[in-house]
Protein backbone atom coordinates (compact mmCIF):
# COMPACT_ATOMS: atom_id res chain seq x y z
CA UNK A 1 0.00 0.00 0.00
CA UNK A 2 2.87 2.24 0.72
CA UNK A 3 4.00 2.34 -3.04
CA UNK A 4 0.83 3.39 -3.85
CA UNK A 5 0.64 6.40 -1.70
CA UNK A 6 4.33 7.03 -2.82
CA UNK A 7 3.36 6.70 -6.53
CA UNK A 8 0.64 9.28 -5.49
CA UNK A 9 2.53 11.76 -4.01
CA UNK A 10 5.01 11.72 -6.64
CA UNK A 11 1.77 12.37 -9.35
CA UNK A 12 0.24 15.19 -7.05
CA UNK A 13 3.27 17.11 -6.32
CA UNK A 14 3.34 19.30 -9.76
CA UNK A 15 -0.08 20.25 -9.04
CA UNK A 16 0.92 20.92 -5.51
CA UNK A 17 3.95 23.41 -6.85
CA UNK A 18 1.29 25.48 -8.54
CA UNK A 19 -0.60 26.65 -5.42
CA UNK A 20 0.63 29.54 -3.54
CA UNK A 21 1.13 27.54 -0.47
CA UNK A 22 3.04 24.74 -2.37
CA UNK A 23 5.53 26.90 -4.64
CA UNK A 24 8.22 26.44 -2.28
CA UNK A 25 7.82 22.33 -1.81
CA UNK A 26 10.25 20.17 -2.45
CA UNK A 27 9.95 16.97 -1.32
CA UNK A 28 6.56 15.05 0.78
CA UNK A 29 8.19 12.14 3.07
CA UNK A 30 6.11 9.63 4.60
CA UNK A 31 7.96 9.10 8.09
CA UNK A 32 7.60 5.93 9.86
CA UNK A 33 3.97 5.73 11.58
CA UNK A 34 1.75 8.38 11.29
CA UNK A 35 3.90 11.30 10.14
CA UNK A 36 4.24 13.32 7.06
CA UNK A 37 7.09 15.49 6.35
CA UNK A 38 7.07 18.82 3.87
CA UNK A 39 10.33 20.11 3.12
CA UNK A 40 10.75 23.32 1.34
CA UNK A 41 13.50 24.75 -0.88
CA UNK A 42 15.83 26.52 1.75
CA UNK A 43 15.47 24.02 3.94
CA UNK A 44 12.24 24.53 5.97
CA UNK A 45 10.57 21.51 6.96
CA UNK A 46 7.44 21.38 9.03
CA UNK A 47 6.28 17.64 10.49
CA UNK A 48 2.27 16.65 10.50
CA UNK A 49 1.06 14.10 12.95
CA UNK A 50 -1.81 12.35 11.68
CA UNK A 51 -2.38 10.28 14.63
CA UNK A 52 -2.64 6.98 12.25
CA UNK A 53 -1.55 6.15 8.83
CA UNK A 54 -3.31 7.57 6.44
CA UNK A 55 -3.50 6.04 2.94
CA UNK A 56 -4.98 7.56 -0.50
CA UNK A 57 -7.27 10.24 -0.06
CA UNK A 58 -7.62 10.81 3.36
CA UNK A 59 -3.30 11.11 3.19
CA UNK A 60 -3.74 13.67 -0.03
CA UNK A 61 -6.48 15.82 2.68
CA UNK A 62 -4.22 15.90 5.41
CA UNK A 63 -1.42 17.13 3.16
CA UNK A 64 -3.36 19.90 1.29
CA UNK A 65 -4.77 21.09 4.94
CA UNK A 66 -1.18 21.10 5.90
CA UNK A 67 0.10 23.46 3.19
CA UNK A 68 -3.59 25.66 3.96
CA UNK A 69 -2.31 26.09 7.50
CA UNK A 70 -5.31 24.23 8.43
CA UNK A 71 -3.16 21.20 10.10
CA UNK A 72 -1.37 21.32 13.37
CA UNK A 73 2.87 21.74 11.99
CA UNK A 74 5.72 20.60 14.58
Amino acid sequence: MRNKDINMIAKLMPALRMTKQGANLETISLVKGATIELTFHGGETWTVHTGKPLHGLKLIKKIVKALQGQAEIY
